[in-house]
């Protein structure tokens, strides 16, 4: 979900695909294609990828994967972010009172695309993107 809230106008992205499973008939994906038609038929279709900035994609996946470390290590007192400064990504406060300057890589992240049900949308076209207002009374 922090992909989506570092994501400009994610809104735009959201588009119909006949391949999608069932009750799903939109989804935003996170690569330049439409995952659901390569998966149902092996089709190559263009999809523009949602994808924050990298240096977005790198802050949030470093915060995430320090939460982890530091509620999965029993050994550190405090894990710190130091938001990749030339020095280190992170500084671990070990138990026995040592400091580890870490450095995080990201790079095994993977995003799944999201598919929702949206009703009363009439779809025209595959791959048809849809535009969502907000109407308030």
């Amino acid at each position: 979900m922090l992909i989506i809230d570092a994501t400009s106008g994610i809104e735009t992205y959201i588009e119909s695909c006949d391949n999608l499973p069932a009750p799903y008939n939109f989804h935003i994906g996170f690569i330049n294609l439409c995952s659901p038609c390569y998966e149902k038929g092996e089709i190559w279709t263009y999809q523009k990828a949602a994808k924050p900035q990298s240096g977005a994609i790198g802050k949030l996946s470093s915060e995430v994967i320090l939460k982890f470390i530091e509620k999965l290590s029993n050994n550190l007192e405090k894990v710190v972010s130091i938001g990749g400064t030339e020095l280190a990504d992170a500084i671990l406060y070990h138990q026995e009172g040592l400091l580890i300057f870490g450095e995080v890589k990201s790079a095994p992240l993977i995003t799944y695309p999201m598919l929702f049900y949206l009703q009363n949308i009439e779809i025209e076209k595959p791959h048809q993107k849809v535009i969502l207002t907000n109407i308030s009374t």
